[in-house]
C-alpha cells in the first residue's frame, strides 16, 4: 500500500513534505509561487505510509537532504505540480536501474539536485 504526498524539493533538499489533501495544495501552491521556478519545484509522490512518515519526520526536523535521499530511495511514482512546463524541468530525471533480488529493470524517479539554476 502507498500514500501519495506533495512536498516542495530546492537545492537544500526536500523543504515541505505532507500526505497531499485538497487543504495542501492552496499552501503548497502559495509556497512555490513565492519562489523562483528555478529554485524549487513542486512534486507529489506515491510512498509507503513507514516511509513517508520517516520523510516527513526528516524534514520537520530541518533534515532536508536526508530527507531528499529517503524520497528517492522509497519514492514507487512521483510527478511534478510546479512548473508546469516540463520542457523547464531539466531538473529530474528517471533513471533505469536493475532491481538485484528480483533481477527486473524498472524505472525509479530520481531528483538531481546540482542542475538546480
Amino acid at each position: 500500500m502507498v500514500e501519495s504526498y506533495a512536498g516542495i524539493v530546492t537545492r537544500n533538499g526536500v523543504e515541505f513534505f505532507v500526505v497531499e489533501t485538497k487543504h495542501c495544495m492552496p499552501f503548497l501552491l502559495k509556497r512555490a509561487y513565492a519562489r523562483s521556478t528555478n529554485e524549487a519545484i513542486c512534486f507529489w509522490a506515491l510512498i509507503p505510509p513507514p516511509a513517508g512518515r520517516y520523510i516527513a519526520e526528516q524534514v520537520r526536523c530541518g533534515r532536508f537532504h536526508q530527507g531528499f535521499d529517503l524520497l528517492n530511495r522509497h519514492a514507487v511514482d512521483f510527478g511534478t505540480i510546479l512548473p508546469l512546463s516540463a520542457s523547464k524541468i531539466s531538473d529530474i530525471h528517471l533513471i533505469e536501474i536493475i532491481d538485484v533480488p528480483g533481477g527486473r529493470r524498472r524505472q525509479t524517479a530520481v531528483f538531481v539536485l546540482a542542475s538546480f539554476g
